[in-house]
């Protein structure tokens, strides 16, 4: 089992996944591995088997925020957490639906397109625009005219 868990200021501070073996009988205090590489310390977590000795650092915790038989699942929340300490509420409320993370990432539907249709011809003879002014230019100018006279 594994609990998502934030450590007191003078352990280090900050949130991390730990395995519920890891805490001392009155969950105060939990042992931390003596690793310092992110990957190696995923295989510590992830060994079932993994024997605490005398190199391991006591560190005080300041509350467990979660807690799951799902390694996945407590990982997921952790992002999560960095923003809110309610982590259980979200749990009881989805209840036997499935996680509420899971709920966000679901596949967006798309909108049918939408497509125009060839209209009837009375609609494309009226318009709503007023007709624009016809020119004549078949009849000649006033200015025409005097410059034909003065010729």
């Amino acid at each position: 089992m594994f609990s998502l868990v934030e450590f007191a200021e003078e352990s280090g501070g900050g949130l991390a996944i730990i395995r519920t073996e890891w805490f001392t009988p009155r969950k105060q205090e939990a042992f931390w591995p003596p690793t310092k590489q992110s990957k190696t310390f995923e295989k510590v977590l992830l060994n079932e088997d993994q024997v605490i000795d005398n190199k391991w650092k006591l560190c005080f915790v300041r509350r467990t925020l979660f807690e799951s038989d799902d390694y996945e699942r407590v990982k997921r929340k952790l992002p999560r957490a960095e923003y809110t300490s309610d982590l259980q509420s979200s749990e009881a409320e989805v209840g036997s639906q499935g996680d509420a993370d899971q709920d966000k990432f679901q596949k967006r539907k798309r909108a049918p397109s939408r497509r125009l249709l060839s209209s009837s011809s009375d609609e494309e003879q009226t318009s709503k625009f007023p007709r624009p002014p016809t020119l004549n230019l078949n009849k000649q100018s006033k200015c025409d005219l005097k410059l034909d006279y003065f010729t």
